[in-house]
């Protein structure tokens, strides 16, 4: 059994195609978090389990064959909560109705016993009809009732309907003191009615040229700014280099991989490449504090489960000791990596 976060991972619900990647689990059981728990949360969540289900921490085949499907479950959870959640909660609420709505009728089922054929009726009540009864073949049957009038009859056959009118009444009329009159409507001479047509066209001319005139600049200009994640602290120049080691897990030596972090002097987004570039990402400064560099690592979605969290940098000598920590700022995982 793969560590969990104290929920039932192995409760299995029916789900449609659209959420057939999870396999019939349920994506906040996965992940251990709460239906009501935002983004960051999950996100958090998701960390915290792919550091300690990632398949390289296992050595044994079965026990990293579970690891990696435990790992395409976790990375199915967190994109359905990350980019399909109000269509997952409609999905789950639906669910919820029709299995309370299934007990429901199976209780009242079960409370009402079917009728026992062989129980003898009460004494003075009618006898119950022989289904070996046949009805007797000379019996007429009742004639039908007559239809009903239709709507031209009336009590006197040479009585003609009053014909309709021939006009409807005239709103404008004054017959009915008792409601407000409706307001007339303004005649416009032919004049005004094409001043305003050509007006209306003008207008939509001028509102058509102005919106085509800011695709045609907007898809001429050139971005100048850094594709990928923006880094909001530059990179001192006693971090930037190539750098090059092995991280271990806190309280497990057998729990190892290769790290290499290749960082610029600047404004610059780095390179990150764990598991000899099996996982290779953007390697993004985000925090300076005292003598320690914080970079928050971003993978494309491919590799989506490469991403362990955060590293925090602090230069010692000619190496630099790099190490990973939890919501409590507990390490995790720590290493040396050395210049190349």
């Amino acid at each position: 059994m793969l560590p969990g976060r104290g929920r039932t991972p192995d409760r299995r619900v029916a789900v449609p195609a659209e959420f057939s990647e999870l396999a019939g689990h349920d994506a906040y059981d996965l992940l251990g978090v709460d239906p009501d728990a935002s983004d960051e949360e999950v996100r958090r969540a998701y960390r915290a389990l792919v550091k300690v289900s990632h398949p390289d921490l296992f050595t044994d085949q079965p026990a990293k064959g579970r690891a990696e499907e435990r790992i395409r479950l976790l990375n199915a959870a967190r994109d359905v909560l990350l980019g399909r959640r109000a269509a997952y909660r409609l999905f789950r609420s639906a669910s919820g109705s029709k299995r309370r709505t299934e007990a429901r009728h199976g209780t009242e089922a079960a409370a009402a016993p079917p009728p026992d054929p062989w129980e003898r009726p009460e004494p003075g009540s009618a006898p119950p009809r022989d289904p070996w009864a046949m009805s007797d073949p000379w019996e007429r049957p009742e004639p039908p009732s007559a239809p009903p009038p239709g709507p031209w009859v009336t009590s006197d056959p040479w009585e003609r309907p009053e014909p309709p009118s021939a006009h409807p009444p005239d709103p404008w009329a004054t017959s009915n003191p008792g409601h407000p009159l409706p307001p007339k409507p303004i005649y416009a001479p032919a004049s005004h009615r094409k001043f305003n047509l050509i007006f209306v066209c003008v207008s939509g001319f001028a509102l058509a040229s102005a919106i085509l005139m800011a695709q045609v600049s907007g898809s001429c200009s050139v971005p100048f700014e850094e594709q990928g994640p923006q880094p909001s602290v530059s990179v001192p120049e006693q971090f930037a280099g190539d750098w090059k080691g092995t991280v271990r897990a806190a309280g497990d030596e057998k729990a190892h991989w290769n790290v290499e972090l290749r960082l610029r002097a600047g404004r610059h987004n780095g390179d990150v490449l764990y598991l000899e570039a099996k996982c290779a990402g953007t390697a993004v400064p985000i925090g300076l504090k005292a003598d320690r560099l914080t970079v928050n690592t971003d993978f494309p979605e491919d590799m989506s489960g490469c991403d362990v969290g955060d590293i925090q940098i602090v230069r010692e000598g000619d190496t630099v000791v790099v190490t990973y920590r939890d919501g409590k700022d507990k390490v995790t995982v720590s290493g040396t990596l050395g210049r190349e």
